[in-house]
């Protein structure tokens, strides 16, 4: 089975809920609030993989002068994504 590895940390998975349960993007501290991380190093770490891989797009811009970032998950990831699901429930022999 062949499929998108970078959804196999446990905390990349955990941003990809996070962003499919608030609608499918947030903001760089709503996500670090949601999941309880400490430091923004960390998150930036993973979303940057994930960014790398095609499945979520970063925007920067300023809110009442202030950066703002905000993460989204983009078509190509959602579809990375249901492949996996996919193969998975093969895998274990299920359907969903």
């Amino acid at each position: 089975m062949d499929f998108n590895r970078v959804f196999l940390s446990p905390m990349r998975l955990r941003i990809w809920e996070n962003l499919r349960q608030c609608g499918d993007s947030n903001t760089f501290v709503g996500v670090m609030a949601d999941l309880d991380i400490v430091h923004p190093g960390t998150l930036s770490d993973h979303v940057r993989a994930l960014e790398d891989a095609g499945v979520v797009e970063v925007k920067k811009c300023f809110v009442r002068r202030r950066p703002q970032t905000t993460i989204a998950i983009t078509a190509n990831g959602r579809a990375e994504f249901e492949r996996l699901a996919s193969g998975l429930n093969k895998m274990a022999g299920t359907t969903s």
